[in-house]
């Protein structure tokens, strides 16, 4: 994924689903710490964009502690993504967020890519 160029970013309207995010090259789920290719056929009908996101960005690298997925973009910004929750039903749901490098540090700080737990993948 790392070198990529984001075509969009699928959220699922399904909690049953998983984010995607669609490259030049692939098309990618994003799962609980990581990702995978897939090669299923998307039923677009059962997605919505992720509208945080600029036209031709490159994926620069993505990191995971094994649970939180952290893609930073060629602007400098972060997609973090990861659990939101757990609803009314007890079903866990998944949410992403969009951040600027400065806000993303405040909120995860500057240790990031120190700590130990944190690797590249």
């Amino acid at each position: 994924m790392k070198g990529e160029q984001i075509k969009t970013i699928l959220v699922p309207e399904h909690k049953d689903n998983w984010h995607l995010i669609e490259t030049e090259k692939a098309i990618y789920e994003l799962r609980l710490g990581g990702y995978r290719p897939t090669t299923k056929t998307i039923e677009y009908k059962f997605y919505r964009n992720f509208s945080n996101i600029q036209a031709d960005e490159k994926i620069a690298a993505v990191y995971t502690d094994d649970e939180w997925l952290y893609i930073k973009l060629s602007s400098g910004d972060f997609l973090v993504y990861g659990q939101g929750g757990i609803d009314s039903d007890g079903k866990l749901f998944f949410t992403m967020r969009r951040f600027s490098g400065a806000d993303f540090f405040e909120n995860y700080g500057f240790n990031f890519l120190q700590e130990s737990d944190i690797q590249e993948i």
